[in-house]
């Protein structure tokens, strides 16, 4: 159970437990091979990140055989499960969803990597991996839904080794995404969104190396419009199993965020980010 939690991390929670429960798992499932296609594309990514761009990250970071990397907000394990098959590299998933978690582990069993595997119910900011834990810890798509980012990024400095990779994708403010959208959680939730420059501001503060920043707005755009389009096709299935209800504000959710990000409000970059071998954190008083 979570202590602490602030009033809209147990509206997320709620949301995101609601999301990956059996019967919106099942609708997800299907509305995922509507987005990412039936070849092979839709590994469980819950997230505007296609298969492609995951390898990308995986590639970027140095993801393989034998190191110890971080999912951070790991979701329902798709992901997870997909890099410890394919990279063979000792994986930890963390989430704040207990739906998640236990579809994770058992996601993990089934595809025979649960001894390359461990998930944890956690909340980002209550990290308790000692310090210089992990080769690489990645994300995509969450650190949107934590308000404390000087926090969230001070935690994963911390937890990674000196010369280790955060690369993450995350939904950014590319040009004035009201305030009053975001925190009435009309979007996807509450959300707290960056802009690029507020990022690698951040990050440097922190004393990471910003290694690449890659816009991915464009690409983020065409799934954005893909996965309203399915939500859409999916409507009888999506009434039948979760309620006409839940159909209704998924539709508003995406409805918003194709406009938002049709229009260049709304956009999406990765971030490589490098802990130095010398650590800085003194000198910028951290």
């Amino acid at each position: 159970m979570h202590k602490n939690l602030l009033p809209d991390e147990e509206r997320i929670i709620r949301m995101y437990d609601a999301v990956y429960s059996g019967c919106s798992r099942k609708v997800g499932c299907i509305i995922r091979q509507g987005v990412f296609g039936l070849k092979g594309e839709n590994i469980g990514q819950n997230s505007i990140v296609s298969k492609a761009d995951f390898e990308q990250l995986a590639l970027l970071s140095g993801i393989k055989k034998g190191r110890k990397v971080l999912d951070l907000c790991c979701g329902d394990g798709g992901v997870t499960v997909h890099f410890a098959k394919k990279y063979r590299c000792n994986i930890v998933g963390i989430d704040f969803s207990e739906n998640g978690i236990k579809a994770a582990r058992n996601l993990a069993k089934s595809r025979r990597v649960n001894s390359r595997c461990s998930f944890h119910l956690l909340n980002a900011r209550d990290m308790f991996f000692p310090d210089g834990h992990f080769d690489v810890i990645y994300s995509s798509d969450s650190f949107l839904h934590i308000e404390d980012k000087f926090f969230l990024l001070k935690e994963c400095f911390r937890v990674l080794k000196p010369g280790g990779k955060l690369v993450f994708y995350d939904w950014l403010d590319n040009n004035g995404v009201p305030k009053m959208l975001q925190e009435t959680g009309k979007i996807w939730g509450p959300i707290y969104l960056f802009s690029e420059m507020q990022y690698k501001k951040l990050l440097k503060k922190i004393g990471f190396i910003v290694l690449e920043v890659k816009d991915n707005s464009c690409k983020f755009s065409q799934v954005v419009s893909r996965w309203k389009m399915a939500n859409l096709k999916c409507k009888g299935a999506i009434i039948k199993e979760c309620g006409l209800k839940y159909f209704l504000k998924a539709g508003e959710r995406w409805k918003i965020a194709d406009f938002l990000a049709n229009s260049g409000l709304l956009g999406q970059s990765l971030f490589l980010c490098g802990k130095p071998y010398q650590s800085n954190m003194k000198k910028t008083g951290i």
